[in-house]
C-alpha cells in the first residue's frame, strides 16, 4: 500500500487586495476542473491567476518580462515583522521568478492573451504548475493556513 500525504488549502476570496482574490477565485474554478477532469477549465483558470492577477509586465520594457505585482508584493511585506524586512524582500524576489517561470510553463500549452489552448498538457504538469501557485505562492503572501495530514493524522 501506497502512503498518502494530503495537503488542504483553503482558497478563499476573502483578501484585502483584489487581485489577490480573484488570483483565488480563479484556482478556486481550475480545482474544480482537476475533480471535473477538464483540461480547459484548469488551463484558462490557471493562467488567469498567474497572468492577469499576480504577475505584470514590466513598465517600460519592451520584452515580456513580467514580475510579480507590486501590491501582492507589498501585501506580503505588510505581514512581516520589520527587522525580517530585507530577508523577506529577497524571498518575494525568488518567489516572484518563480511565479514569472509559471507563466512562461503556462505559454507552452496556452496563448497568454487568448483562450487558444496550443497543446493539452499532461495532467501532472498541471499539477506542478496548479500546487506550485496555490501552495508555494499563496501560503507565502496570504498566509493561508494549510493543513498537512500523513495517515489521517494532522500535523
Amino acid at each position: 500500500m501506497s502512503e498518502r500525504i494530503l495537503l488542504e488549502i483553503p482558497l478563499t476570496d476573502e483578501s484585502s487586495d483584489l487581485d489577490l482574490a480573484q488570483a483565488m477565485k480563479n484556482l478556486r474554478l481550475a480545482a474544480e476542473g482537476f475533480k471535473e477532469g477538464n483540461y480547459y477549465q484548469i488551463l484558462i483558470n490557471t493562467r488567469n491567476a498567474v497572468f492577469n492577477h499576480l504577475t505584470e509586465k514590466i513598465q517600460g520594457s519592451n520584452s515580456q518580462a513580467r514580475i510579480l505585482k507590486p501590491n501582492i508584493v507589498n501585501l506580503c511585506l505588510s505581514k512581516c515583522p520589520e527587522y525580517d524586512m530585507k530577508i523577506y524582500k529577497e524571498i518575494l524576489k525568488e518567489i516572484g521568478a518563480v511565479t514569472v517561470s509559471l507563466v512562461n510553463i503556462l505559454s507552452q500549452f496556452i496563448h497568454k492573451d487568448q483562450d487558444n489552448i496550443i497543446k493539452i498538457p499532461l495532467e501532472n504538469d498541471l499539477e506542478v504548475i496548479y500546487y506550485s501557485i496555490s501552495l508555494g505562492l499563496l501560503k507565502q503572501i496570504e498566509n493561508c493556513p494549510t493543513q498537512l495530514i500523513i495517515h489521517g493524522l494532522n500535523v
